[in-house]
């Protein structure tokens, strides 16, 4: 009874085993000691062995069952895991087919279009380049037509001339003639080195009255100042009758000038009487007339005294007194 008191204290099953082979140990010492009591002890350790047994085959029982429930719940959880990882990826998956199918679809609409607009460039450039290639057909056309014309032109120009030089070949011949075209071309000559006489002296008057003292030109230095403005109007086809071309001539006949030695005041004072003279010239038109028919060698004209005395020779002989008023 004492035996069987102390088993609860065992709560192992293995535990307990182990206790009850220790007890059936001594009992069997006990045996051999005490012969009158073995009946009784022995059948109850045989029915305390039994109970133990069917306890722990009832306890590993329970643990195996609990033991195959976890790896059941175990293996459910992870099948469920996996299962659900599978959906996903198969909804993912679908999207991203989806998405792809859309892509594919919109790369297909934008090759089509970017085909379409590439052809509609070439052939804009097509038409763009025939439409020159035609304007520049028409402007070659008109070109060569141009130049036949002008080649015919030029022929018949060059015809004319060797009419003329022939013409002039046989009038050269007669003494008479001969004589009035050299003189014409000496007059000619002589008048282009008179304009280059008068520039000249026209910058050597302005030179002189930028060296002295003087507040104003004098006569004979005015007189040259305004031969040499009428010469530069001829030299660059300027009409010195028209105040603003013969102001155009005195900026010519000043630029001839060499401000070396000459201070900016006085260079600047010398511009002003220039231009002042300029502005209080005048040409008369039948002045400009008997000088168009010395620069075409039909007539001579020349300064009296080299132009000091302010006066002019006229085509008759006779002077005429001019000052700056030509």
């Amino acid at each position: 009874m004492e035996q069987q008191s102390e088993r609860p204290k065992h709560n192992s099953p293995l535990r307990f085993f182990l206790f009850i082979i220790h007890v059936s140990h001594n009992g069997e010492c006990h045996h051999h000691n005490k012969p009158h009591q073995l009946i009784k002890p022995v059948r109850q350790r045989r029915e305390a062995i039994k109970g133990i047994l069917t306890n722990m085959q009832t306890a590993l029982m329970q643990a195996k069952d609990v033991q195959k429930q976890d790896i059941l719940k175990l293996g459910k959880a992870l099948y469920n895991k996996a299962m659900q990882n599978v959906r996903a990826i198969i909804e993912q998956n679908k999207q991203l087919q989806k998405e792809n199918g859309r892509l594919t679809e919109e790369n297909d609409i934008l090759r089509k279009r970017i085909a379409s607009m590439d052809e509609n460039a070439i052939t804009r450039l097509r038409d763009k380049k025939d439409a020159e290639i035609k304007e520049l057909q028409g402007r070659i056309g008109k070109a060569e037509s141009e130049a036949v014309r002008s080649g015919n032109k030029a022929y018949r120009e060059h015809q004319r001339a060797e009419s003329a030089e022939n013409q002039v070949r046989e009038m050269l011949g007669i003494r008479e003639i001969k004589e009035i075209w050299e003189s014409v071309q000496q007059n000619k000559e002589a008048f282009k080195k008179q304009i280059d006489k008068w520039i000249k002296d026209g910058v050597a008057a302005i030179r002189d009255y930028a060296d002295g003292k003087d507040n104003d030109f004098q006569p004979k230095q005015g007189n040259a100042v305004a031969w040499g403005i009428i010469a530069e109007a001829f030299r660059y086809g300027l009409d010195p009758t028209d105040g603003k071309q013969r102001r155009m001539a005195a900026a010519y006949l000043l630029e001839n000038m060499s401000w070396t030695g000459i201070t900016d005041s006085k260079a600047n004072l010398t511009a002003l009487r220039t231009r002042q003279l300029c502005d209080a010239m005048t040409v008369s038109k039948d002045l400009m007339a008997n000088l168009l028919l010395a620069a075409g060698g039909r007539g001579g004209i020349s300064t009296g005294g080299g132009g000091s005395n302010g006066e002019l020779t006229n085509w008759d002989g006779t002077k005429k007194k001019t000052g700056w008023r030509i």
